[in-house]
């Protein structure tokens, strides 16, 4: 008894003076009973019997209200942390002695034990989780003993290895002590609650969710002041291009947080914790890329690395930047020394984590077999994305994919590229630069000059005549690096050398053509260009660009194809903004570039929404408040059910191609919610069998093929973008807003 009191006692949370006063109260309350029962001699055992029962039953309505009042929260084992039941439990002890006491008074009757009410003839586990509390009566022994109440449970239809997770825990429960830790005690309710909150392979209880979400701090505002952030970066060379494109840019944000205030407000949105992991900076890796920023090397990565920060900084959350190794790991061993492997971490640093590839090689070193624990939390920097069947390992064995960079087994929407190549993946994009308030930037009129798109010598190789019939049209300028000699530019071009940010908007400004190469392949620069008022010359390749025949793709973890340098300015800009050509066509350029020069109209400065200032804002704001890659649950809550709309695929076609053709976009998102046999009967499609597919899942399932239908046994192999059998598959299709393709009409809900 002393022990159970020592554990009651630890677990009492409700203020010891009101807990007095009502033990008081039930003191007043049975001597009061004591005299009535006294003075009226109890006439009947049946009388005292049902005497007792009304003691108890409002007492236990009592506690309840008591709980409520205090919580404000349902009373119950399923009930939120530090509510009313512990004290439950407590007074429960209490109430069973006072009744005892009544029962001896009249010393007629023996001592009346209440047992939990079960129906014996019930043996769907299910159904007995779903019984209504009302339905039990649970004895003060019972309590203090830890049999539970009756959880009423939401439905498993679209949880498919809930019930097996739940009869694992009913017998392993005690392998580890961190479930219990996390309040698992055997019961049915504890491994609900634990199942459903920590490990999400079941359901969760609505009210809850309600409660959890009210403990998250709220943003209070844009973060206008960016003197904080560059204190974080401090003066070095790893940040310096970084810093210097944040601070070019930042009357720009401003503009855009002003803008995106008034058209939403940004109310009661969640505070994160969010770590920047640049890996691509650290000395462990040799690239050099922060030293070679200001002689031409890549800038793709820096430039969306500098608006993630930016964009992340100024909705208000908690931003914290690393680039080591040995960062990551003061950062995270507190948190995984101590941990078990078997159950999710009790705190943890961040909340959300956006890293590169060579930053997860890094976190994925430090935390060893312990780095699972981290996974959800993770959003990775990814430039030219990565297909669900190269993310999922034992398939892209299957499939013997040979890729560095794949098989990391997440959520393939963890991954966010630069541009809209796959909705399997999360197109966060970047911001191009402008110079809209800059009157030395704007005031420049056009001129026939043609500037080409290629700052290192070598992209220059093999492109002479190409470069020479544009010659013979308009004059030609370049930004080349001339650290080293010149080998391949020809000797008319006006080279420029590698210029700052706003010198090289003034070059793009005066320029009425800006030509590509044909590599590198989708970077920023053609967007700036348009947004100048520059025409891009885009390369077609006649014979598409893709992993099994270009050196560059090769180990990547993609098969998309590349038609052109820049698919984007191809599919989602196209004339006058964006002309075609055929490198070898030598008439055929000469003849386009005359056209352009000659045009009648001179074509405007354009930029898409999504690649604004605005539109990134507007974009990461619901990412970072709406994408949960932690919870478990079939029926997704973003992007909202109400914008699924069903297509079917030919016997060929991909669901990206399906859904395009209807106007639509490809949510991966939606799978889960077609992934049921109920879904083929809707759409009219008998089903004569469902053959099983774990030993070999494909990738374009769910589908069928004349009578039989297939299930997706995998839920990381769900794709829009994927194709291997020749059946029909069903595809989840949303619309889009024009201008800003990662949401639907129904997404921008704040």
């Amino acid at each position: 008894m002393g022990q159970r009191a020592c554990k009651l006692g630890n677990r009492f949370r409700i203020f010891p003076k009101k807990v007095a006063v009502f033990v008081f109260g039930l003191l007043l309350v049975y001597y009061g009973l004591s005299l009535s029962y006294t003075s009226k001699h109890v006439k009947t055992e049946q009388q005292l019997k049902e005497s007792q029962e009304e003691i108890v039953r409002l007492s236990k309505l009592y506690v309840r209200d008591l709980a409520e009042a205090h919580g404000n929260v349902d009373d119950g084992p399923a009930a939120f942390p530090d509510t009313g039941y512990d004290m439950k439990k407590a007074l429960a002890v209490l109430i069973d002695d006072l009744s005892r006491r009544v029962e001896n008074l009249g010393n007629r009757i023996e001592t009346l034990e209440r047992q939990v009410v079960r129906s014996s003839n019930d043996t769907n586990e299910e159904g007995k989780m779903r019984k209504s509390n009302s339905d039990a009566i649970i004895s003060a022994s019972d309590l203090v003993n830890d049999k539970q109440d009756v959880c009423p449970y939401p439905s498993f239809e679209d949880w498919p290895y809930c019930e097996t997770k739940i009869t694992w825990m009913r017998e392993m429960w005690k392998s580890d002590p961190c479930y219990a830790e996390w309040g698992v005690d055997g019961g049915n309710c504890s491994i609900l609650i634990y199942l459903s909150e920590q490990e999400y392979w079941c359901p969760p209880f609505p009210w809850r969710a309600k409660a959890k979400a009210e403990l998250y701090d709220s943003v209070s505002g844009f973060q206008l002041d960016f003197s904080p952030l560059y204190t974080m970066m401090g003066d070095g060379i790893y940040f310096k291009w970084v810093k210097s494109r944040i601070e070019r840019m930042h009357s720009g944000w401003v503009e855009a947080a002003n803008s995106l205030s008034n058209k939403f407000g940004l109310a009661k949105r969640r505070k994160r914790k969010v770590l920047i992991l640049m890996g691509l900076l650290s000395d462990d890796v040799g690239w050099k890329i922060a030293e070679n920023a200001f002689k031409g090397g890549p800038l793709g990565e820096l430039v969306q690395w500098s608006d993630i920060i930016s964009a992340i900084y100024i909705l208000g959350h908690h931003v914290t930047i690393a680039k080591s190794a040995a960062e990551v790991r003061e950062i995270y061993s507190p948190f995984l020394q101590s941990a078990s492997s078997n159950c999710p971490l009790k705190s943890t640093p961040f909340d959300i984590v956006y890293s590169d590839i060579t930053g997860l090689k890094m976190l994925r070193k430090v935390a060893g077999k312990k780095f699972h624990l981290l996974e959800c939390s993770l959003r990775v920097i990814d430039s030219f994305g990565t297909e669900p069947e190269f993310n999922h390992p034992s398939y892209a064995a299957r499939k013997k994919h040979k890729t560095t960079w794949g098989k990391w087994n997440l959520n393939p929407k963890q991954f966010n590229t630069m541009f809209p190549h796959s909705p399997d993946n999360t197109f966060l994009g970047f911001v191009v630069e402008e110079h809209r308030n800059d009157t030395d930037a704007t005031d420049i009129p056009k001129e026939d000059i043609a500037l080409v798109y290629g700052k290192r010598d070598d992209f220059w190789k093999e492109q002479r005549q190409y470069i020479d019939a544009i010659h013979e049209v308009v004059e030609v300028h370049s930004t080349v690096d001339e650290s080293k000699a010149l080998e391949h530019v020809p000797s008319y071009v006006h080279n420029h050398g590698v210029l700052p940010g706003l010198e090289l908007h003034k070059l793009l400004r005066r320029a009425k053509i800006f030509v590509g190469l044909g590599f590198p392949y989708e970077g920023p620069a053609p967007l700036e260009a348009i947004a100048n008022g520059a025409v891009f010359l885009n390369p077609v390749f006649d014979v598409p660009k893709d992993s099994l025949n270009t050196q560059f793709f090769k180990g990547k973890p993609t098969l998309r194809k590349l038609t052109s340098q820049h698919p984007y300015a191809e599919m989602y800009i196209g004339a006058p903004h964006v002309r075609m050509i055929h490198t070898n066509d030598l008439d055929g350029v000469k003849a386009i570039v005359r056209d352009i020069l000659q045009a009648k109209d001179e074509v405007k400065p354009y930029l898409p929404y999504e690649y604004t200032s605005a539109g990134m804002l507007e974009r990461l704001s619901i990412f970072l408040e709406k994408q949960d890659f932690c919870s478990g649950s079939a029926n997704s809550s973003w992007p909202p059910l109400s914008a699924l709309q069903t297509k079917i695929t030919d016997q060929k076609g991909t669901c990206i191609e399906t859904c395009h053709a209807a106007g639509l976009i490809c949510e991966p998102a939606f799978f889960p919610a077609l992934n049921k046999k109920s879904t083929f009967a809707s759409l009219d499609v008998a089903c004569s069998e469902f053959p099983d597919t774990k030993p070999a899942p494909e990738i374009d399932y769910p589908a069928f093929l004349n009578d039989k239908c297939f299930l997706q046994s995998e839920n990381k192999l769900f794709s829009c973008a994927g194709r291997y059998t020749e059946m029909k598959q069903l595809c989840p299709c949303r619309d889009f807003i024009p201008g800003q393709v990662s949401l639907c009409k129904d997404c921008v809900d704040f």
